[in-house]
């Protein structure tokens, strides 16, 4: 049943004895408490009709999320992403419409564990997240290089940075 269920986009209900949306909009829905660390999320899905797959969301905290891409970029791979950044590497693999899949995810501090049908797709380190954005650019007046570095976070961040395919920097 949809309780426990929190939707974000879409209209979701149960539908012959299954929790989906009703609509053909892009929207999702998850489960579980924010506070979770170690932990195995199990569930049954399956895809009804449409180009991509679907995705299962795990590890939500505030706005921030991880989701495994099931059948994603034109049903051709799987891969895990935290808000939309990939974890790891992509998998080729696809999701059939009708069928009912097998879904664990397990979440062991940093090492996420993926398993279709009591496989394992992937198994990754996440970094932990960062507040820490670079951005690096020319000024075509000057020919100045500038770079800028946003670190919102309310700790400071160590980061090396590297700068390829420059001819030469002067240190001013």
């Amino acid at each position: 049943g949809p309780s426990g269920w929190k939707p974000d986009g879409g209209s979701w209900a149960v539908a012959g004895g299954a929790y989906r949306q009703k609509d053909n909009v892009v929207g999702v829905s998850w489960t579980g408490d924010e506070a979770w660390t170690d932990y195995a999320l199990t569930l049954k899905a399956r895809k009804l009709s449409g180009a991509e797959g679907f995705l299962i969301l795990f590890g939500r905290k505030g706005g921030d999320q991880f989701w495994w891409n099931l059948g994603g970029w034109g049903n051709r791979e799987h891969g895990i992403e935290f808000n939309r950044t990939p974890v790891g590497r992509h998998v080729p693999g696809r999701i059939e419409p009708g069928r009912w899949y097998d879904i664990r995810v397990e979440l062991a501090g940093q090492r996420i564990r993926c398993f279709l049908d009591g496989r394992l797709i992937h198994d990754e380190t996440a970094r932990a997240a960062q507040g820490f954005l670079a951005l690096a650019g020319r000024d075509e007046e000057s020919g100045d290089l500038i770079l800028k570095a946003i670190n919102t976070s309310p700790d400071p961040v160590a980061t090396t940075l590297s700068l390829r395919g420059l001819d030469r920097i002067a240190p001013e």
